[in-house]
């Protein structure tokens, strides 16, 4: 043990490898079920006689409500009635008087504008634009005659030329037009009858529409008031239900309490084991490595032999040391003793800790390798202490809540 005492293992795994954490106290927990399930029901008693007087004050209410809405639904009713009347009148009247009329626009629409209006049309349009040069020419040919010029002359005989030109131009141009607006004219008729005849079954439509309505109307005034009354009854049924709900609500937030108390306690026990377990396995591997070469060997460890001062850290040791391989293995024959030992292989140490605790990646330097295990086992020390002063700081906080407190639906208070 000379050896881990200079290196103050023996002291560190002692302080480790303490008692157990002890299982926390539930006591608190059960008095505050006891006095929280007693504040639910006295919670749940009021809103009770709360409810039942509350249904008490409106039920002469309700009786008004109800009653009024069975009279506006029977008004509504006679309003649907009355408008299913005027809708068979009003379709009365459309088949009777009406429809012969659209019948009557829709033929005159669909017979408008074929080949013999357009003829027609364009004859009277022709005709007209005749008469007019003729009265032009006639106008012409006075004041030429006043003029002195015979009628027989150049100057007259052009002039008419002219005329007969233009008469011609005119003519064809007034024919197109004429021919155009015949047809444009059919098939506005025929847009406008069709719109008529939508209009008027839209129209019948519509007051069946009114006459349904009022009927669904009648059936929602009804019913307002039975949903008033039900309304009514669903307040009083939620004050049994608040008893219930209450000490259920109170008894579950105190049972969740102790299974957070729990689980901080199987966490503790847990870090407990799995720290205990992981230094073990440290401290064995560090026991190999110090194994004596023969009998009364040491290795000089005083400050007095040492320069060259670099900190090394521990919480990085504690990383390497948990990415290394460590295995069972045998030595070849020829090297070494040739026999089974358990550890890490030197690529892995120079890997994680460098040249100098496995030089060439081929050996490891025992001295080297010891002082980082013994930074590794301080880090995880330092490690634990962190974790234990946080799980005592939690437990003790939850055993505050619990300890002669009252539970109210925020916790305990």
């Amino acid at each position: 043990m000379g050896l881990f005492d200079n290196l103050g293992v023996s002291k560190v795994l002692g302080g480790l490898f303490g008692d157990a954490p002890e299982a926390p106290d539930y006591s608190g927990i059960a008095n505050a079920n006891e006095k929280s399930a007693q504040l639910a029901k006295e919670a749940a008693d009021n809103q009770l006689a709360f409810s039942k007087d509350q249904y008490a004050f409106l039920q002469p209410y309700l009786k008004n409500q109800l009653q009024t809405g069975q009279d506006v639904a029977a008004q509504q009713l006679a309003d649907s009635k009355k408008a299913s009347e005027r809708s068979d009148e009003q379709w009365q009247q459309y088949q009777e008087t009406f429809q012969p009329i659209e019948e009557k626009m829709a033929k005159e629409a669909m017979d408008y504008g074929g080949e013999a209006d357009q003829e027609r049309a364009t004859g009277q349009a022709a005709a007209d634009v005749s008469q007019q040069f003729q009265s032009q020419r006639a106008a012409a040919q006075r004041q030429l005659a006043s003029m002195g010029v015979k009628p027989n002359s150049g100057a007259f005989m052009a002039q008419n030329r002219e005329a007969d030109a233009a008469e011609a131009a005119a003519r064809a141009a007034a024919m197109t037009g004429t021919r155009q607006a015949v047809k444009d004219k059919g098939v506005s008729l025929r847009a406008g009858a069709a719109a008529f005849g939508r209009n008027q079954t839209n129209t019948a439509g519509q007051q069946v529409g009114l006459s349904t309505g009022a009927g669904s109307s009648a059936t929602q005034s009804a019913g307002a008031g039975v949903g008033s009354t039900l309304a009514a009854g669903n307040s009083l049924n939620a004050g049994y239900g608040a008893q219930i709900g209450a000490a259920g609500t109170t008894i579950q937030s105190n049972l969740g309490l102790g299974s957070l108390l729990n689980s901080a306690y199987g966490n503790e026990a847990q870090l407990y084991g799995a720290q205990m377990a992981g230094l073990g396995q440290l401290a064995g591997t560090a026991a190999g490595l110090y194994a004596k070469p023969a009998a009364g060997a040491a290795v000089a460890s005083s400050k007095d032999f040492k320069e060259g001062k670099q900190p090394f850290d521990s919480r990085e040791a504690v990383e390497a040391f948990k990415r290394l391989n460590v295995d069972s293995w045998k030595y070849k024959d020829g090297i070494a003793d040739g026999g089974r030992h358990v550890g890490p292989y030197a690529e892995d140490v120079q890997r994680e800790l460098g040249d100098e605790v496995a030089p060439g990646g081929k050996q490891i330097d025992l001295i080297s390798m010891s002082g980082a295990q013994a930074a590794a086992i301080k880090g995880l020390a330092e490690k634990m202490e962190q974790q234990d002063d946080t799980i005592e700081a939690l437990t003790a906080r939850l055993a505050a809540m619990t300890r002669g407190g009252k539970f109210g639906l925020r916790g305990y208070v």
